[in-house]
């Protein structure tokens, strides 16, 4: 195996977004780690507008830097969905015009792998975002003959939880798993809990069972160093973040909130940190109506990644009360800041969390609510008792997964 493609679909989808979801980050992690790669000839690969598009690694490394996330131009302000989708088909254009060959045939790629020196049988493709795979896209790829299409799964909640996607999420997502099943020659998983579920839905669709390895994620740079800046605010402050929608369990926080307006003096403040995502008319319906806000709630839709990193680190705790994930990556960032966590008791928390953060069940209201009143106080001794046992967490690292995967990557081209 000659050649090793990285699909970068999502980054070219999403630059059109101001700040990055986890998955977003997995994808540039893996785009850097291509464009360091010296063992494998490296392009890239991105679907647009219907038609597969190839890229050299110059042409990809300068998608990568023209991709870059962006905050809001103003504090309060709120891009419309309309100027969002102008800016992501202005970014898909200038994309579009930057690519070595594009196909929508078999002999169409072909002609486009020929271009760019690659034999698709001396070919490996990862795709690492769940975007550009469905039966279409991999039939074709296949058909142009590309030797190895390794995929990385971060869930199977659309399929698993389809109450917490949109409508046609879950037989969207199913499609996506038909296709895997039928092409996919191995699976990198994000967590134990992902890869016992993947596999549960691929065997329901073949009876195929391709190499699979389970690979933690790291964290950016950023969370290398400690924050320095001043502190965000005086007042105690709890932080939850994520992508506002119903799986994330919003509203159980929400209603807590209110409640300790109605029964403190002088409440602790949440902060909300995340772009607000669908199915989720309650939970805006108390964001923007609801007396508490401005008062004890605070919502941060677009902050930077050193501003994010300047909440965490004066928290009196990470709050997480989600109902379901494939991983869990604000865990790790409140727990290599050194700040407590309180989260759903899932595996996969658990799985990524070890024995540090305080584990309560997602329907246990006034549980949530006893932790949260403790832990405002800086010397309660829970809050204590967490302070000692993150000393001994042991976070994942990029350098550490990326190296994991390179050796499977090898392995399986070999294969």
């Amino acid at each position: 195996m000659r050649h090793i493609i990285v699909d970068i679909s999502r980054t070219v989808m999403r630059a059109a977004h101001a700040a990055p979801t986890g998955i977003d980050r997995v994808e540039r992690a893996y785009i850097e780690w291509a464009l360091e790669q010296t063992r494998y000839e490296v392009a890239f690969l991105c679907r647009i507008k219907g038609a597969q598009a190839l890229f050299d690694r110059a042409n990809g490394e300068k998608i990568f830097h023209e991709t870059r996330f962006r905050r809001q131009r103003r504090s309060g302000f709120i891009e419309t969905r309309t100027e969002r989708r102008w800016r992501g088909l202005v970014t898909q254009a200038r994309a579009f015009r930057r690519a070595t060959g594009w196909f929508r045939s078999v002999s169409g790629g072909r002609a486009a792998f020929a271009r760019l020196g690659l034999e698709p049988s001396q070919t490996m493709i990862v795709n690492v975002s769940h975007n550009n795979i469905n039966p279409s896209a991999l039939d074709l790829l296949k058909g142009v003959g590309v030797a190895k299409f390794v995929a990385f799964v971060h869930d199977v909640i659309p399929v698993d939880y389809p109450e917490f996607v949109v409508a046609n999420g879950a037989r969207q997502f199913s499609a996506k798993l038909d296709a895997l099943a039928k092409h996919a020659d191995a699976f990198i998983f994000n967590s134990q809990y992902t890869s016992d579920r993947s596999l549960i839905r691929f065997a329901e669709r073949s009876h195929r069972r391709p190499p699979s390895m389970i690979a933690h994620l790291g964290l950016s740079d950023i969370w290398e160093k400690p924050y320095e800046g001043p502190p965000l605010s005086a007042h105690p402050y709890f932080v939850t973040l994520g992508t506002i929608e119903p799986r994330k369990n919003h509203l159980l926080l929400l209603n807590i909130w209110r409640r300790l307006a109605e029964s403190l003096p002088n409440p602790p403040h949440l902060h909300v940190i995340g772009w607000r995502g669908w199915e989720n008319e309650n939970i805006l319906d108390f964001l923007d109506r609801s007396s508490v806000m401005g008062q004890s709630v605070f919502e941060h839709p677009s902050d930077s990644d050193e501003r994010v990193k300047g909440w965490i680190a004066g928290a009196q705790a990470v709050l997480y009360p989600t109902f379901v994930e494939g991983f869990g990556i604000p865990i790790v960032e409140a727990l290599v800041s050194g700040t407590p966590v309180i989260c759903s008791d899932l595996p996969v928390l658990r799985e990524v969390g070890g024995d540090a953060p305080d584990y309560i069940d997602p329907l246990d209201g006034p549980g949530w609510e006893a932790r949260i009143r403790a832990y405002r106080h800086n010397d309660h001794p829970l809050r204590l008792s967490q302070l000692d046992r993150i000393q001994n967490y042991a976070p994942p690292t990029w350098r550490a997964h990326l190296a994991e995967v390179e050796q499977f990557l090898w392995e399986v081209a070999e294969s």
